[in-house]
């Protein structure tokens, strides 16, 4: 805002992370489910990002904590941000990995229906429609996009 009092009106937004585990030709889906936000719905490896912690952190602790699989900053290549505007906003980053260690598995069953690879050309349909935006901008090559909010 250009009047000085803009600091009571900023926008807030939640940064979260998502990995992208790509092996020949499939992408790693966690189907999503007792969270209370798009259950039902698929996605990839993703999270919050705690206090104190920097978004790599933050990937490489939630590839862990929900695939067990261990993940080297080394081998993440940074994808895309989308900015999805709302009443709440959201800071999406996306990284994808092709090299990780260990087999992945569902780590939080509580949280998550089941874990697998699927071919990218025959992704279920009701992959989480902001993640499958991330999806077209790696496609693309497009580093940032705004976009409204999509669950």
């Amino acid at each position: 805002m250009l009047n000085g009092n803009s600091s009571n009106n900023r926008h807030k937004s939640i940064v979260t992370t998502h990995l992208i585990l790509n092996s020949f030709n499939k992408t790693l889906l966690t189907l999503r489910k007792n969270t209370g936000y798009a259950d039902g719905l698929y996605s990839v490896i993703t999270g919050g990002v705690d206090a104190g912690e920097t978004i790599i952190e933050a990937t490489i602790r939630e590839a862990w904590e929900e695939v067990g699989v261990i993940v080297y900053e080394a081998d993440l290549k940074f994808c895309c941000v989308l900015h999805r505007r709302g009443e709440v906003g959201y800071d999406n980053f996306f990284f994808v990995a092709n090299r990780w260690r260990g087999d992945a598995r569902n780590c939080e069953p509580d949280k998550c229906q089941e874990v697998g690879f699927h071919y990218k050309a025959i992704f279920p349909p009701n992959v989480l429609p902001y993640v499958k935006q991330a999806f077209k901008c790696l496609e693309r090559g497009i580093y940032f996009e705004e976009i409204t909010s999509q669950m």
